[in-house]
């Protein structure tokens, strides 16, 4: 494509949120064969399962709750990618993590998130991701174009600043735990 927002077909959060909270541009992109909806390249998809795969392997899975297949595999699902734009305005103001602890809504079965920074960081200004466990003091986590962070979906909070000008995008890879697992 073209790069241009235009091109991005509408879409909608599964959990409806205020603009206070969050204010971006959202796309899923899908690995199938469905002509309907925008595809993510298989070699693009492997290297964000490899990058959640080494948050699990580094975290664990009592941070990173995906558990084994009766064979002792790690077999996680993997949810269709998230792309975000963040222009002028734009923001996660908002201090979440994207999964709950103890909840059996489907989106909570999220353990691992890996989020991949598309955009030159000369490209906006602004947008910046921070990122605190617990309440405690907030922390910037300086990425570059091509940087991915992996860290526990149920844990660890996270928010976007807002971006002052340009255009901010990321790619956001989410692992479950199947269901049934152990």
């Amino acid at each position: 494509g073209n790069g241009q927002a235009a091109a991005l077909p509408k879409a909608g959060t599964k959990r409806k949120r205020a603009t206070s909270q969050r204010k971006s541009r959202i796309a899923w992109l899908e690995r199938d064969d469905d002509d309907k909806s925008p595809r993510v390249p298989e070699w693009l998809h492997a290297r964000l399962r490899l990058a959640a795969k080494a948050t699990h392997a580094r975290l664990g899975d009592k941070l990173c709750p995906i558990g084994v297949d009766s064979t002792g595999r790690w077999t996680p699902r993997y949810e269709p990618l998230q792309y975000a734009e963040y222009g002028p305005g734009a923001h996660y103001a908002s201090w979440h993590t994207d999964a709950e602890l103890n909840s059996d809504d489907p989106e909570d079965a999220r353990a691992v998130t890996v989020v991949l920074l598309l955009s030159d960081t000369s490209a906006f200004t602004g947008g910046r991701f921070q990122v605190r466990s617990k309440g405690v003091r907030a922390h910037e986590v300086k990425l570059r174009a091509g940087d991915a962070i992996g860290f526990p979906s149920q844990r660890l909070e996270h928010r976007v600043t807002k971006c002052a000008s340009g255009l901010r995008q990321t790619l956001v890879c989410w692992a479950t735990r199947p269901s049934g697992l152990q």
